[in-house]
């Protein structure tokens, strides 16, 4: 499957253009991510335990999210931002507000940074962004999403500190 941006042919997983369209998909394997309208899926990593779960006929989810009617919206545009454009009159038509109702400033600043470029049609990443998808798509996040996101990254990196302090590998004892 092929997709156009700026000119440019790119080649692109069908499982990302479903992502990208924000359509129900269904994947298989160990850690696979699947999607349906309000729901979502992650499938255990670990293949052994993968396949011992489907061979006695019990589903091989990790992780079941449910998503509230807001968390569509966000969802939708970390998606098409991480595939580096945004349809804003198809965001619009869906969700009944432009995605400049929420984050008109972020956007804003964006584009001054030389992340993203806008058109009539479109928002998307400049070839510089598109480097960043990745972190310029969580900015996209709700605030509760964001608030895990920190707090898991703070347990993290706090955990590692304190595994890097037990074996004397930190300039400072103190550091956290």
């Amino acid at each position: 499957i092929n997709t156009s941006i700026w000119g440019r042919e790119l080649s692109c997983y069908t499982q990302q253009n479903r992502r990208w369209e924000n359509l129900p998909l269904i994947a298989f394997g160990p850690g696979a991510q699947s999607y349906s309208p309000g729901f979502a899926f992650r499938n255990v990593s670990d293949l052994k335990r993968y396949m011992d779960l489907i061979n006695s006929g019990k589903p091989a989810l990790d992780k079941y999210t449910t998503l509230a009617a807001d968390e569509e919206y966000y969802r939708e545009a970390v998606s098409m931002i991480s595939f580096a454009m945004l349809d804003k009159a198809g965001f619009k038509d869906r969700y009944g507000k432009s995605i400049k109702d929420r984050f008109s400033y972020l956007i804003k600043t964006l584009i001054e940074l030389g992340y993203m470029e806008e058109n009539e049609s479109s928002i998307y990443l400049t070839p510089r962004g598109l480097h960043r998808s990745n972190m310029i798509s969580m900015f996209f996040y709700s605030d509760r999403i964001k608030r895990k996101l920190v707090d898991h990254f703070y347990t993290a990196h706090a955990s590692q500190m304190k595994a890097l302090r037990s074996v004397g590998l930190t300039e400072n004892a103190n550091l956290n």
